[in-house]
């Protein structure tokens, strides 16, 4: 006898609020709340208008011609790790919030929910039309080429190439300062010994370095805050015209090493690749990927044998793949994107920690100059597979317990393996190391702890796995001492001028904001201590995202697409959550869930 085919979902009449607003399906299941309210703890309304059903119109009048237009033009992809869907993430559950991401939403052109892999796995970012883009960008380039023979001069470049040598050059010398130094000679430049113990001429490279580095070195060193505007302004203009002028093009017409550290170095910053921030965005996507596949036809990332390749120049291309590396799961993880290294069809060692000249660790002498990018490198590895197993489109989906407790236990291990004191040689100290890699260490066991802190699906039943007290407990410190730093001069400055720690920033604030909403009991009369104590430092993480937002808001034309702006457009949303939660008199002590966790805290079941 033929089965009857299963009944037909009965269509809902009338989406709640919050589905409507988020453009998501509505599905009551004979119930007064709905599903997706029901799992997100969301009050269930049904109150808001209508919104204006436009079709009709169209359809007897046809589209207006601004509209026409924009059919053509394709949004831009945002994935599950990018700050815009974390921030969303991590707010869209709290009941209230729902108007500020709204609003956020309508300002930076945000599609929420727009992907079919579910709630939390990206979203779609529409872009502003490119030809008016273009001609905003014309003009200001013409304007800051004058400043540029204006304000620069000799004495200027020098003394922003020096700062950048103890800073960036030796924290990410993908380019080392051997290299940077664009001489082949036996002896070392002016004033090289006064920072470093001495000059060995193997340690500079066979092939030429392009003469745009030492520009570029001194455009990334002017973009601290503390730099006069008109002075970035010309620099950056100036790099802007070469690379526009053909030197982008030099740059990736030949497969070289020199080029490939070049791009690798530009993915520092996107303000390096030009004044709109989403075109810059996507082109230091396009150059740091170039330059990925520029080290693997050169074999860069495969082992090589002295038969073939001197050991300076082995030592070399394992530092230039330890920057592809680096550039690769840190720039995923910030847009969100796919990664372009699969370290499975890789066997290159990781970089060597000493000058390129030096055989082996046994025959070194002196600091260990390159140990900065040595551990960045093995973090990022550790980065890689936390993406990959918790912010995929499909989550948890595909994830095991021994995966999540192999990423914490490889985390245990590089943290124990950091060198307790960094320096580049006898007379240069790099002591902003330590808490640089912390703040990084909170952004990688942030993101793998997520899923858990800030959930935008159930957990599936085949995870078992709860991060334990603590863990939690540490991860808050960590975070506490990263933004106690980043609000130094010291930490103000690698925030102005490298690109990956502002994710990390974004995180500690996270962090903070869980802690608020789950405050300690320990003691149990100190709960609004610890309350207390993560609201100071979520007022301490946005006082530095507005500081930096208006250190680089002076002399810039007014752009809402403002990469600087938009984070701190997303911080305002999670300090006015905790606003309207202060005004309400704090935490809900119905909240069964939070009571009943740090109850197992104290208990020793968690």
């Amino acid at each position: 006898m033929p089965q009857s085919p299963p009944p037909k979902r009965r269509k809902t009449l009338r989406a709640c609020d919050s589905c409507r607003e988020s453009r998501i399906r509505c599905e009551y299941q004979g119930q007064q709340e709905c599903k997706h309210c029901k799992d997100y703890g969301i009050q269930c309304l049904r109150v808001a208008p209508a919104p204006v059903d436009k079709r009709k119109k169209i359809a007897r009048e046809g589209l207006p011609e601004e509209e026409e237009e924009s059919q053509g033009l394709e949004p831009t992809y945002l994935g599950p790790s990018s700050l815009t869907q974390l921030i969303h993430s991590s707010l869209i559950s709290t009941p209230g919030e729902e108007r500020g991401l709204d609003g956020l939403g309508s300002k930076y052109d945000c599609h929420w929910d727009s992907l079919g892999s579910g709630k939390g796995s990206g979203l779609l970012l529409g872009r502003e039309d490119g030809r008016e883009v273009q001609k905003r960008g014309q003009t200001s380039l013409q304007v800051l080429g004058r400043l540029a023979d204006e304000v620069v001069s000799l004495e200027v470049l020098n003394s922003l190439y020096y700062q950048s040598l103890p800073t960036f050059i030796s924290m990410f010398p993908v380019i080392s300062a051997s290299e940077s130094a664009l001489t082949k000679s036996k002896e070392p430049p002016g004033g090289w010994l006064d920072r470093y113990s001495g000059w060995d001429p193997n340690s500079s490279p066979p092939t030429s370095i392009p003469r745009i580095i030492r520009l570029l070195h001194c455009s990334l060193s002017s973009l601290s805050r503390l730099t006069p505007t008109s002075i970035r302004h010309a620099l950056l203009s100036a790099l802007h015209k070469h690379l526009r002028d053909g030197e982008s093009e030099r740059l990736v017409s030949q497969s070289t090493i020199a080029s490939s550290q070049v791009l690798v170095l530009m993915g520092m910053n996107h303000d390096l690749h030009g004044y709109e921030e989403s075109r810059a965005a996507s082109a230091m996507w396009q150059r740091t990927g170039t330059a990925i596949r520029m080290a693997t036809e050169l074999a860069v990332h495969r082992k090589s044998t002295e038969k073939v390749i001197p050991i300076a120049q082995i030592h070399r291309r394992a530092r230039l793949w330890g920057g592809c590396v680096i550039t690769d799961k840190w720039t995923a993880l910030r847009f969100g994107q796919v990664q372009n290294i699969n370290l499975e069809d890789c066997d290159c060692p990781l970089p060597f920690q000493w000058p390129d000249h030096y055989h082996d660790e046994a025959h070194a002498e002196g600091p260990a100059c390159f140990a900065p990018l040595y551990h960045l490198t093995k973090l990022s590895i550790i980065l890689g597979q936390v993406l990959r197993i918790t912010s995929s489109p499909q989550g948890l989906a595909r994830t095991t317990d021994r995966a999540i407790l192999q990423s914490l236990t490889d985390l245990d291990t590089w943290t124990k393996d950091l060198p307790t004191s960094w320096a580049v040689s006898e007379r240069t100290r790099l002591p902003q190391a330590g808490d640089f890699f912390n703040l990084m260490y909170c952004a990688v066991e942030f993101t793998l702890l997520r899923p858990f802190l800030f959930p935008t699906r159930p957990i599936p039943a085949h995870i078992t796995y709860r991060p334990s007290s603590l863990l939690l407990l540490n991860l808050i410190d960590r975070s506490e001492t990263a933004l106690d730093w980043l609000s130094t001069a010291e930490g103000e400055l690698y925030l102005d001028v490298w690109g990956i720690t502002v994710y990390p920033l974004v995180t500690c604030i996270l962090i903070n904001l869980y802690a608020y909403n789950h405050p300690s009991p320990s003691p149990p009369a100190t709960i609004s201590n610890s309350q207390a104590r993560a609201l100071h430092y979520l007022k301490k993480g946005h006082h530095i995202v507005q500081l930096w937002v208006q250190a680089h808001a002076e002399g810039w034309p007014e752009d809402q697409t403002s990469w600087r702006r938009k984070v701190g457009d997303m911080v305002d949303v999670v300090m006015d959550s905790v606003g309207a939660h202060e005004a309400g008199g704090g935490r809900d002590r119905g909240d069964r869930s939070v009571d009943g966790f740090w109850e197992g805290i104290f208990q020793g079941r968690l």
